[in-house]
């Protein structure tokens, strides 16, 4: 009981010593911030745990004073501002810290952008790090009028289009439409001259620069009948390009101006008249649009109206007296020479062969003559076969061992030695070219039937020696060195060149004694 009266009396005590503090000091005039005062109420308990009130309170100091509460209007502590407020992206930021680009000053804080440091804060229109006008961005960091400025630092170009030269625009025409002289990014353009505000543009004739829109020519100068006029305007019969212009005569106008010999209305060649208007080879032109003619046998080949001209009238030379290429035949040149056309599958003067086609290998050359290794017969388109013999495999052989001998694997036909190949060779009574059992002789190369040699003249035969001998009067075409088969003809004829069996010492027989075919008339290669 005795311990609660003294706290209490205690308590009691301390607030009537801190009103009569707080009356005398408001007694003196001094305006002072009071310390919120606990609450206590009367009959509490103070015991040793109780705090004196300059102890308490969430902004209580240690030293007894009030701590910095930012956004309170008053700057202390560690603040560098305090604008009386918690917000930032005015300059002072929430924590009472001076932004980027911002000074501030007072209590609470005044703050304003820093212009030229080239940060665009609040404030400002554009901040291009200089404080220079006529820039597009003042020394108060506003944007200057006629310009727009982007970016920070900040980047000022003028407003194209507004009637008003400044910066880097040559002229400013109150517009942003090409073509009139000021173009699209106010710049002069060729041939313009543009002064004033809003610019005034013309142009000048005659300065060599083509005025776009304005002018159609201009070579530099102020003299007509060049092409372009003395009002840079494209002259009737002249196609002008370039700056300065240079102008040519418009071939294929029915108009022949210098340098053109001639003008056929086209700009097609090989009529007389060529695609530059130039008179051509053979040809003789007159008149607007020019006609053009040519003169068949003059020797003078009027390409694209004569297939030749030979620089006669004569026929049967390859181009006939109408100036066209007569069949069979091949002319080039002025005057024309003209040849056999080889590849046409018809032999004419100095052509050896022509099987139709101009490809090499095949035993008439490109040329129209017989390769090496071949011989042709007669008749059109010729048809040629190889050399059997000379070690080259060519069309129509199995096989070439560079012989003619039969019995060695590759026989005197240049095919495999065997049974039906048409070749008697060693243990064969007969070869006739085939496997079939019936005809005489079977396959197995023995005769089944009378047959030549049999010592009787049989029909179809004109001898019959009862031997295989060939080269004694009577040949069978069974002999071991003499091509045999049906392609050489029937056996049993008499022996001599041209019977169509190669008897040695003959080289070749091709059933007839003509020379320049392959195989002379004493039955040798050529």
């Amino acid at each position: 009981m005795r311990n609660w009266l003294r706290g209490t009396r205690s308590s009691i005590l301390f607030q009537v010593s801190l009103a009569l503090s707080s009356v005398a000091l408001l007694g003196s005039g001094c305006e002072c911030e009071t310390t919120d005062m606990p609450d206590v109420s009367i009959g509490e308990d103070a015991g040793p745990d109780a705090r004196s009130p300059r102890d308490s309170g969430p902004d209580a100091r240690r030293d007894g004073g009030p701590t910095a509460r930012c956004g309170d209007g008053v700057r202390s502590g560690a603040e560098t501002c305090d604008d009386a407020n918690a917000a930032g992206g005015d300059g002072c930021s929430s924590t009472c810290t001076i932004e980027a680009g911002y000074r501030c000053t007072g209590a609470p804080s005044a703050c304003s952008g820093i212009c030229g440091d080239s940060l665009v804060v609040t404030g400002e229109g554009c901040d291009d790090g200089a404080m220079l006008p006529g820039d597009g961005c003042s020394a108060t960091c506003t944007t200057e009028p006629g310009f727009s400025c982007t970016g920070a630092p900040s980047v000022c170009t003028p407003g194209c289009g507004d009637g008003v030269v400044l910066g880097s625009e040559a002229c400013d025409d109150g517009n942003m439409v090409g073509g009139d002289g000021c173009s699209a990014v106010c710049a002069e353009e060729t041939g313009f001259d543009c002064t004033g505000m809003p610019s005034t543009c013309t142009t000048t004739c005659g300065d060599g620069a083509v005025a776009a829109g304005r002018e159609a020519c201009d070579d530099g100068d102020l003299m007509s009948t060049d092409g372009c006029s003395a009002s840079c305007t494209v002259e009737t019969g002249y196609v002008c390009a370039g700056s300065p212009s240079a102008c040519t005569p418009r071939c294929g106008d029915s108009l022949i101006i210098a340098p053109e010999m001639c003008d056929d209305g086209n700009a097609v060649g090989m009529d007389g008249c060529s695609t530059t208007c130039a008179v051509e080879t053979g040809y003789v032109c007159a008149g607007l649009p020019s006609v053009c003619t040519f003169t068949c046998g003059d020797g003078i080949w009027a390409a694209g109206s004569e297939g030749c001209d030979d620089g006669n009238m004569n026929i049967d030379d390859g181009c006939t007296p109408a100036c066209r290429v007569e069949p069979g035949y091949m002319c080039s040149g002025s005057p024309s020479v003209c040849g056999p056309a080889c590849g046409d599958g018809a032999i004419l003067f100095g052509e050896a062969c022509d099987d139709g086609n101009r490809t090499a290998g095949d035993g008439c050359s490109d040329l129209c003559v017989i390769e090496p290794g071949f011989t042709c017969e007669p008749g059109a388109p010729s048809r040629c076969m190889g050399r059997c013999g000379n070690g080259v495999i060519t069309p129509g052989e199995v096989c070439d061992d560079g012989n003619r001998v039969n019995g060695d694997g590759c026989d005197s036909n240049c095919t495999t030695t065997a049974c039906g190949n048409g070749v008697v060779t060693a243990g064969e009574a007969c070869d006739d070219g085939n496997r079939i059992d019936t005809d005489g002789c079977n396959n197995m190369c023995r005769f089944t039937e009378p047959y030549c040699p049999n010592g009787i003249v049989e029909p179809g035969e004109v001898c019959d020696d009862d031997n295989l001998v060939d080269g004694d009067g009577c040949d069978t075409g069974f002999g071991p060195d003499t091509k045999s088969g049906p392609e050489w003809g029937p056996s049993c004829i008499v022996s001599g060149c041209g019977n169509g069996l190669a008897v040695p010492p003959e080289e070749c027989d091709d059933r007839n004694t003509r020379n320049g075919d392959g195989c002379s008339s004493t039955c040798v290669f050529e």
